[in-house]
This record gives C-alpha cells, structure tokens and sequence, in this order.
C-alpha cells in the first residue's frame, strides 16, 4: 500500500500478551478526531478479526517521564478476546476515519493460547523490542540520538513502539551490510530519509520474526505464541511442550527467564535458538511487568550490585558478579562472537558459515561437505554473533568450556566477527566518556579494562553448534538466520526443516 504521510495516531495495548477470553485495552492519542480500527493475526495472510469504525479521539499530552513511566493515557477501547482467535501475533491499525490510503497508527498484542495447542512454543523477543524502542526520545542505549550515550536504566511498556518497530515499507534495508565491498551501515541512511527510528534496524517484529512465522506457516508447522513477559511470569508457560523456539534478537533476559527456560532444558525440553547476542543483558520487572531494568554498562550503579543479591545485577550475563554466563542456557555468548559486516568489524567476511562436521544429522540432505559455506549468499553472518571459547583439536572446532560452554557442545560451523571498539566503529559512535562494546565486555566478563582482557576478546567467531543435557538446544549463532531462510537458500531452508523433524517430535 502506497503511503503518503507519516502517522499521526499512537497507540498501546495495557500488556504484552492475553488468553482467549481476556479484555485488550486500548489506548491512543491522534491529532484525528475520529478513527476507525482494525486488528488482524499476522502470519503467512493477514486474516481480520476485529474492527471498529468512528472512534472518538483526542491529542494527549506526552509526560516529561513517558520512558521510565509511561504515557498513562485512559485506554478507550476495549477488545474482547473471542475464544476462536488463533495463538499468534495481533496488529491494531488505527486510520483516520473513512482513509486506508494513508500510514496508520500501530500497536500490538500477543495472543497465547487458553490451552495447549502445538508442541512448539515461539516466545516473542520483547524484552528486546522493549530496550530498543526509543519512543519518548530515550531508550536503554541512548537520549536522543544513534550513539550509545548514557541510556535510561528503566523503560516502560506503557508506551506506543517507535515507528519502524512493527512495521517497515517493502524497500527496508538490513542493518548488516550485504554488500561486501562497502563498509558503512545502509540502513542508517535509508532509516533517516524515510522517517524510521535508527533504532529498529535491531529489533521489533519486522525484521526477523514476522518473516520467520510466514515460513513456519507456510511448512505447515504448527506454533503457539507467548512473549518475554510470559517467560519471565509464568513458570508454567513451556509445560507440556517438546520444543522452545527463539527468533532473531533476543537480547534481554530475567533471571526467571533463565530459570524457566533451563528447568525445561533439564527436564528434556528441546530449545532452538536462531538468533544471535542471545540472552546478553540481564533485565529486572517489577511486579506489575510494566518497567524494566537494566543498568548496562553502568551496571556499579545498580542498587543491588555491592549487596548479598549482587548476581541479580543487571549488567551482562557473563559478568564475574553475576556468574551466570549465558553459554550455560545457550551454548554460545555475543562476549566470544561479535559483529559481521558492520563497518569495521568482518566488513568483508564470508557472509556464512564455514561447515566442519557435514556428517552431522543437522546437515542430512544439504550436500555440504568440509569446508563448504552455508548462508554466505544472502549474509546470513551479519549484524550480531555469538560464540565460543574453542580451540582446534586435528582440524577442527572444540570448545573448552572455560566460558561456561556445556562439554557436550559440538561445533558445527565458525565465521569470524569482532566486538566493536572506538576505531572499528562509524565517527561518534561511542561518544567521549562511554565504553565501546569491546571494553564493557573487558570490563565485566573480563574483570576489568586491561590490555589483557582488551586483548582477549577482541577477536571472536560466529559459532552454530548444538548440545544435548537432558534436552537438545541448537543454536544458529546469528541474528540475520530468518534472512538466509526465508530468501529460500536451499541448505539453510533443509538444515531448519531437519531441526524441525528432529526437535519437535
């Protein structure tokens, strides 16, 4: 659909995430008086199932403290979940009344199911989504700009998603360079020009999981829905199910996050993680989920950091305070992988996966052999890695453990990246007085900021691997896997679907 002005309705369900049965309220504010609103489940077809028309609006004020706390806005429709609305992903599009041919207002909802239907749950990124979105002028990056500044410390989700979060024109350009002669970010550019936060080229449901739930949809395969929210406060959220299934970004996890997720490991559940800088940032709640925390980089300013519950700072996973690294959950940490094709981190690297164990059951029917690349075409290594500590044993990848990688991991495929510093990053990137990547992952995984721990983690490699303890977890290393997928390369599309066959039985 052709658009021809940027919104000006914005919108915000109360929560994340309902059941069949439960009341969605509405909030918005337009410089409209009147809107109609539609709300559709989005996956391979959009499919309406609610619409109002001629809805009164108002222009609402914006407070002073809309990041921390929100817009507390009065929500002025209120949608009753029908029982027959399918688990998935629903988009409220709110126009101006009588008008489709201009930009609607956006918000979102997570529908879970009321009971069990299939045996693979997809927990939606946001957490992550949450962090990035900069509506209000902050977010936990950055006041007001595309550097990484000093960023808020608590972020509310009463607010509406920055505009570029859930939705992008058909023209979106990929945060990681696809083409392997240049060294500057595209999407920057293309972000600026068409009125896009700068910041969505790392999260929101466009980039990676709306193109993933169309495959899936596609393949037949069957998906219940639920959000970070729900993995954090419901213990019972993975009951019953065979797999867990993780896409894209998923950056930011809670400690009850972590819990849930490991018991179901435990307890022989099977996880896939396609995504890359997985579970990065730990992240607090407060008990009504409508603030989150995460003190970053400036983790020493946390109030729980010095006390007896010191591992519940929110720094990094991988933090010697908090010693709990990600690779314990996951296998893998952005700390030992990094950035490809991004500026001055692997600008030019294979774009792929270089395979090293092709008689691997993930590789059934690829034909790849030792050595070959998989993804390379489509950049599928780009944006955010994660990896290993390894070293070569006759020629190929094993892990040493000492990052806390499960000694039953296998290395499957390793493509060099880098953590980003001062001199691989665009000019102002890390503005004077912040940390680059590099040094907050020196500073916490490493103990402190010495020429040592610099050293130690400048340098890393995307990493696919898989393990089994109790459960099976697969883990793509990458962000941009979705990209490679739903292009339809041809091994990217069988090692999935050999993933699928094995993992959700």
């Amino acid at each position: 659909m052709e658009q021809n002005f940027i919104v000006t309705i914005d919108a915000y369900f109360n929560k994340h995430s309902f059941k069949p049965g439960e009341t969605a309220k509405l909030a918005f504010s337009s410089d409209e008086t009147s809107i109609d609103i539609q709300l559709i489940r989005q996956g391979r077809e959009d499919r309406t199932v609610w619409s109002a028309s001629g809805m009164e609006a108002v222009k609402r004020e914006i407070p002073a403290d809309v990041v921390e706390n929100g817009c507390a806005w009065p929500a002025t429709v209120e949608i009753q979940i029908s029982p027959e609305w399918t688990s998935g992903f629903y988009l409220a599009r709110l126009y101006p009344h009588g008008r489709r041919d201009v930009e609607p207002g956006l918000a979102f909802f997570v529908l879970r199911p009321s009971k069990r239907n299939a045996s693979i749950l997809i927990s939606l990124t946001t957490s992550t989504w949450e962090a990035y979105n900069d509506y209000g002028g902050a977010n936990t990056y950055s006041s007001g700009s595309a550097s990484y500044e000093a960023g808020a410390a608590i972020v509310s989700r009463n607010r509406p998603m920055a505009r570029g979060m859930l939705w992008k024109s058909d023209d979106f350009v990929r945060l990681a360079n696809t083409d392997t002669d240049g060294e500057d970010l595209p999407f920057l550019a293309w972000a600026i020009e068409n009125g896009f936060s700068n910041w969505t080229g790392g999260a929101g449901w466009w980039n990676w999981e709306y193109p993933f739930v169309r495959w899936a949809e596609e393949e037949g395969i069957e998906l219940d829905y639920a959000c970070s929210d729900d993995l954090d406060a419901d213990p019972s959220v993975l009951d019953g199910y065979t797999l867990f299934l993780s896409v894209g970004h998923d950056e930011y996890w809670s400690w009850n996050m972590r819990d849930h997720v490991e018991a179901f490991i435990a307890g022989g559940g099977n996880v896939m993680f396609l995504t890359g800088n997985t579970s990065f940032w730990q992240v607090r709640w407060n008990d009504a989920r409508n603030q989150m925390t995460t003190y970053k980089a400036a983790f020493r300013d946390d109030p729980v950091f010095g006390t007896d519950n010191e591992s519940h700072t929110t720094g990094l996973w991988s933090n010697v305070v908090t010693g709990r690294p990600e690779n314990i959950m996951t296998g893998l940490s952005f700390c030992h992988g990094g950035y490809a094709r991004m500026v001055g981190c692997s600008p030019k690297g294979p774009g792929g996966y270089m395979v090293y164990r092709p008689d691997h059951w993930v590789f059934e029917g690829t034909g790849l052999r030792f050595g070959d690349l998989v993804g390379a075409k489509h950049a599928m290594i780009g944006y955010e890695t994660d990896g290993c500590d390894f070293q070569m044993v006759n020629g190929l990848p094993v892990p040493t453990g000492e990052d806390g990688t499960p000694e039953t991991f296998e290395i499957l495929g390793l493509a060099p990246a880098a953590l980003m510093n001062k001199d691989t990053a665009l000019e102002g990137f890390y503005p004077e007085g912040t940390l680059s990547d590099v040094e907050v992952v020196a500073d916490q995984a490493g103990g402190g900021i010495t020429e040592e721990s610099l050293e130690k983690y400048a340098q890393g490699h995307a990493v696919m691997g898989i393990y089994k303890r109790g459960g099976t977890v697969f883990n793509s290393g990458c962000t941009d896997w979705t990209c490679a997928l739903s292009a339809g390369d041809p091994a990217v599309v069988q090692i999935t679907r050999n993933l699928f066959a094995r993992l959700a039985k």
